[in-house]
């Protein structure tokens, strides 16, 4: 693994994605309400790579874990911002991931909050 967390256990993961420009309202509030949610479901943070991600404001996020050390999340979160999102949609790693993960699941959930929301992708 490329950070020193310990790894997911076998509960329902929420993937939150990290990437440049987000809106960190849009990542941090919904990341709240997920962690007080029963044992079963762990949300964390998942990136192209472990580093400062700034946001729109003058807040930088570093992610927990990289895309290959959650490759199937249960459910992923991608949090809005006014450009950060567009850019991230033409980023090919990024979209791998989300298709991936989508790909891997039997039970998969895709949830875009607040604004800039980005619809399910069509798998």
């Amino acid at each position: 693994m490329s950070h020193t967390q310990s790894p997911i256990s076998p509960e329902k993961t929420i993937a939150c994605l990290v990437f440049p420009g987000l809106t960190a309202l849009d990542l941090v509030g919904p990341l709240e309400v997920l962690n007080c949610l029963s044992p079963e479901y762990q949300a964390v943070t998942v990136g192209e790579r472990i580093e400062a991600m700034p946001c729109e404001s003058k807040l930088s996020i570093v992610p927990t874990y990289t895309f290959e050390d959650l490759p199937q999340p249960n459910i992923l979160l991608i949090p809005g911002g006014d450009f950060g999102p567009f850019e991230a949609i033409v980023n090919d790693r990024v979209m791998h991931y989300i298709q991936t993960a989508a790909d891997r699941q039997s039970e998969w959930f895709l949830f875009a909050p607040v604004r800039s929301s980005w619809q399910p992708l069509d798998s």
